[in-house]
C-alpha cells in the first residue's frame, strides 16, 4: 500500500516542483505531500512504514537538492569564466588599439622629419651646399636618414 502511495504521489503533477530549467534533474514531489498521503493510507500504514517512507523521501530531497546546487555552480563557473574572458578581450584590444595608434604616431613623426630634412637640404643656392647639408643631416641623424638620402642628394645636385 505505501508504494502505492509513493507512485500516486510521483505522478501527482500539480503538486510536483517545477524545474524544467534543469532538464535531467529528476523531478521530485514536495516532501509533506507523502506523509500526508500515508498518514491517511489506514491500519496498513504503521508509524514504522511512515518512518522509513520519510527517510527514503530525505534522502531524495538531499539528492535532489545536491544535483540543482551542482547545476547551479556549474552555471555559476560559466558566468565567471565568461565575464573573465569578455574583462580580457576588451583589455587585449585596448593594448592593440594603442600599439596601432603608437605605430602609426612613429610613421608620421618619420615621414614629418625627412621631409623637413629634405626641406633644409633644398632650401640652399648652390649644388655644393646641398651636398654639405645632406651629409650633415646624416651625420646628425645616422638612425633617421639612410645613406641613400645623401646618394639621392649627390645624384640630383650632379644631374643639374
Amino acid at each position: 500500500m505505501s508504494r502505492l502511495i509513493l507512485t500516486a504521489c510521483l505522478v501527482s503533477i500539480p503538486l510536483l516542483v517545477p524545474l524544467a530549467a534543469f532538464g535531467d534533474l529528476k523531478v521530485k514531489p514536495l516532501r509533506g505531500q507523502i506523509e500526508n498521503k500515508a498518514a491517511s493510507g489506514g491500519p496498513e500504514t504503521t508509524g514504522s512504514d511512515l518512518e522509513r517512507n520519510r527517510i527514503e523521501l530525505e534522502r531524495e530531497r538531499f539528492e535532489f537538492d545536491k544535483q540543482l546546487e551542482q547545476k547551479r555552480l556549474a552555471v555559476e563557473q560559466l558566468k565567471a569564466w565568461l565575464s573573465g574572458a569578455s574583462i580580457l578581450i576588451a583589455v587585449l584590444i585596448g593594448v592593440l588599439m594603442v600599439h596601432y595608434a603608437l605605430k602609426q604616431q612613429e610613421k608620421r613623426a618619420r615621414s614629418l622629419f625627412e621631409l623637413k630634412a629634405i626641406e633644409i637640404v633644398m632650401s640652399s643656392n648652390n649644388a655644393a651646399d646641398m651636398v654639405s647639408k645632406a651629409k650633415t643631416l646624416r651625420t646628425l641623424f645616422p638612425e633617421r636618414l639612410s645613406e641613400e638620402f645623401t646618394r639621392s642628394i649627390e645624384t640630383l645636385t650632379a644631374s643639374t
